[in-house]
C-alpha cells in the first residue's frame, strides 16, 4: 500500500569556525528525507479460483449494485459473491514484515479484460490501493524466476517469519512439492526453494521461454504456448520484405503454437540449461499454426508417406501417374500462407456449411483410409477428366464385397465377346444357307416318280433359305451395333481384356494392398532375399489378349 520511507540523517560536523551561528545551524540541521511509495511488492498467500474456496461461502453480493441475472431476475440477498474470484490474499514485503496473516487484506486483479494472468501462492506480485480497493499486477519477473514459474518462497517465510505458508485453517497448503532449485526434495531441508505453488500445480523445469527478435510482440504462457507476432527470423537475407517492407521491414508473421519442442537431451545450451530459450518449430511442437509472408520459407516437413499427385514426384505405381497427366508441382512455401500442422486436426460446421475454396489445385494425401459420407447426395463435377485409381473400386455395399460383389463388364471386352458371337452365329446361319442352296441345287424336279407336280417341298426349302439370309442380315446389323453400347464418357483399366496395375508400396510399408490370399507370411518373408524382397514387392502387371473365337467363315468384323 502507499507508505513512507523515512531516513534519518546524522548531523553534520562542521570544522569551519568562520561560520556564523545561523549558517552552521542550517547546515548542521538538515531534514529527514521521505520517500513516499504508492505501490509496494506483496508475497501471494492464497488465490481463490472458484467457488470451492473456503473464503468464497461468507461471501455474499450487494444487490444494490449487482445487475439482473441471465434469466432477467434481480440480484438476491444471500446469492454468492462470483466478484471473489480472482482475489488473492498478501502480505507486504516492507509494512507489514511480522503481521499475522488472518489480518492481512485481499487484492483483486488489476484487469479483468484483455490478456489476464493470475498468479500462484508464493510469487510476487506489486499491490496498489485506489478508491478503497486494493489491486494486484502480474508476477514480478525474480531474478531467479524461470518462464513456468516466478515463486519464492523465502518471502513468506522471512516477511511473515513462519515456517512456511499456512492455509485458512492453519495447516500447511496441500499440494504438490515444487524445487526451485538442484537443492533438495524437500521442504524443510530446502526451505526457501522448496514448496508448495498451489494444490495441483508443479514446477516443470524444462518449460523455456521464446527466443525474442527486434521488435516483437509475443503472448506467452508458463506451459509452452505462445503466440508471436513479429517481422524477423534468423535469416538476415529475410530483413528486405516485399512491397512496403523492402527496405528491411522484415516478413510479417504470426506464429502460434501449443506444447513446446522438446528439449530434454538437446545439444544446444540455450535449450538445454534452465531459463534458456526456445524457438518455435512446426514438426516438433506439438500443434502449430503460422502466418508466414514474404520471402520466409515455412520449414513445415510432412510425415505423410504417400505419394501426392504430382508432375515431379512419381506416385508408387508410376502408371497411376504418367508424363502428362498433371501440371501440378509442390510449391515453395513462401509467401501470405498459413500452414496447420497437429496430430489431429477437426473442423466442424455446428449449423450451416463449410465450405473450401482453392484457386489451383486442391489435394489431399493420407497413408490410411479416406471417407466422405454423406446423407443425401454427393456431386463431383469437372469440366474435363475424372480419375480413380484403384486395385478394387466398389459400387454398393462394402461389407458385401467379397460374398455378392458383381464384377462390371469391360467396355471393350464386353463388345467384342459380343461381336466374336455375332461371328459365330453368322458362321452357322451361313452354313445352314450353303447347305439349303446345295440340297436344292441338287434336288429340282418338276414332277415326282408318278407324275405330280412337286412344287412344294422346294418352295418350302427357299423360304427357309430365305429367312436364314434375313436373319443374317438382322446378326450383321445386331453386330456392327455391338461398338455403340461402349461410352465415351465412362471407362474402366484394369482387370479382364484390359491391362492394369495395382497400386505400389508407398515407404516404409512391408506388403502392398493386395488380397489376403496373395499376402505372404511374415516368416517366409524374413527368409527371402532382399533381391526376392524386391521382385516381391514390385508389383506384377498381367496382360490379357483379345482373341476372337473364329478366325475364318462368315462376313465379321475386325476387333
Amino acid at each position: 500500500m502507499a507508505h513512507l520511507f523515512v531516513k534519518r540523517r546524522n548531523e553534520t560536523n562542521t570544522k569551519s569556525s568562520e561560520l556564523v551561528a545561523s549558517q552552521r545551524y542550517s547546515l548542521e540541521k538538515k531534514g529527514e528525507l521521505s520517500l513516499f511509495y504508492e505501490l509496494e511488492a506483496a508475497v501471494v498467500l492464497d488465490v481463490v479460483l472458484d467457488d470451492s474456496h473456503p473464503v468464497f461461502k461468507n461471501k455474499e453480493l450487494d444487490p444494490v449494485n449487482t445487475p439482473i441475472d441471465a434469466d432477467g431476475n434481480p440480484p438476491k440477498e444471500g446469492q454468492p459473491n462470483y466478484g471473489w474470484i480472482g482475489m488473492i490474499r498478501f502480505r507486504f514485503l516492507d509494512s507489514q514484515v511480522g503481521n499475522k496473516k488472518e489480518t492481512l487484506s485481499w487484492a483483486r486483479p488489476m484487469e479483468n479484460t484483455g490478456i489476464t494472468e493470475w498468479p500462484l501462492m508464493n510469487e510476487i506480485v506489486v499491490v496498489g490501493k485506489y478508491l478503497n480497493n486494493y489491486y494486484y499486477t502480474k508476477k514480478l519477473n525474480l531474478p531467479f524466476a524461470n518462464i513456468n514459474t516466478a515463486g519464492y518462497f523465502g518471502a513468506e517465510r522471512v516477511a511473515g517469519r513462519v515456517q512456511q505458508n499456512l492455509d485458512e485453517s492453519g495447516k500447511p497448503y496441500e499440494g504438490p512439492l515444487s524445487v526451485l532449485n538442484s537443492g533438495e526434495k524437500n521442504q524443510e531441508k530446502n526451505p526457501f526453494y522448496a514448496g508448495v505453488l498451489g494444490s495441483y500445480f508443479k514446477f516443470n523445469h524444462s518449460i523455456r521461454a521464446l527466443k525474442r527478435y527486434e521488435g516483437d510482440s509475443i503472448i506467452e504462457s508458463r506451459f509452452g504456448s505462445s503466440i508471436r507476432m513479429g517481422a524477423y527470423d534468423d535469416n538476415r537475407d529475410n530483413d528486405v520484405g516485399l512491397g512496403e517492407y523492402a527496405d528491411n521491414g522484415g516478413n510479417p508473421m504470426v506464429l502460434i503454437r501449443n506444447r513446446q519442442t522438446p528439449v530434454k537431451g538437446s545439444t544446444e545450451p540455450h535449450k538445454l540449461i534452465s531459463r534458456g530459450y526456445t524457438l518455435e518449430d512446426i514438426n516438433k511442437d506439438g500443434s502449430s499454426v503460422q502466418l508466414t509472408s514474404g520471402k520466409t520459407i515455412s520449414k513445415f516437413i510432412t510425415t505423410t508417406k504417400k505419394s501426392i499427385f504430382s508432375k515431379s514426384i512419381k506416385e508408387e505405381q508410376p502408371m497411376f501417374s504418367p508424363d502428362g497427366s498433371t501440371e501440378f508441382d509442390f510449391p515453395k512455401l513462401d509467401g501470405d500462407q498459413i500452414i496447420i500442422n497437429s496430430d489431429r486436426i477437426i473442423i466442424s460446421s455446428k449449423a450451416n456449411e463449410t465450405i473450401h475454396f482453392s484457386k489451383k489445385r486442391y489435394a489431399i494425401a493420407t497413408d490410411a483410409e479416406y471417407t466422405v459420407d454423406a446423407h443425401k447426395q454427393i456431386v463431383m463435377t469437372t469440366n474435363e477428366k475424372f480419375v480413380i485409381n484403384s486395385p478394387y473400386i466398389v459400387l454398393g455395399e462394402h461389407g458385401e464385397f467379397i460374398n455378392q460383389a458383381e464384377p462390371v463388364l469391360l467396355g471393350r471386352t464386353t463388345t467384342a465377346w459380343n461381336m466374336a458371337l455375332c461371328d459365330w452365329l453368322l458362321n452357322q446361319t451361313n452354313w445352314m444357307i450353303e447347305l439349303c442352296e446345295s440340297w436344292l441345287a441338287e434336288h429340282i424336279h418338276d414332277k415326282d416318280s408318278r407324275g405330280d407336280a412337286q412344287k412344294k417341298p422346294i418352295t418350302s426349302v427357299q423360304s427357309h433359305v430365305n429367312a436364314l439370309k434375313s436373319l443374317r442380315e438382322e446378326l450383321i446389323a445386331l453386330r456392327d451395333m455391338a461398338p455403340s453400347n461402349m461410352s465415351n464418357r465412362v471407362f474402366t483399366v484394369g482387370g479382364g481384356g484390359a491391362p492394369g496395375k495395382n497400386g505400389g508400396l508407398i515407404k516404409g510399408e512391408k506388403t502392398a494392398i493386395t488380397d489376403e490370399a496373395s499376402a505372404q507370411d511374415e516368416s517366409s518373408e524374413d527368409a527371402m532375399t532382399e533381391e526376392e524382397k524386391l521382385a516381391a514387392e514390385t508389383p506384377k502387371e498381367t496382360i490379357y489378349e483379345i482373341v476372337p473365337i473364329y478366325e475364318n467363315g462368315g462376313e465379321k468384323s475386325i476387333v
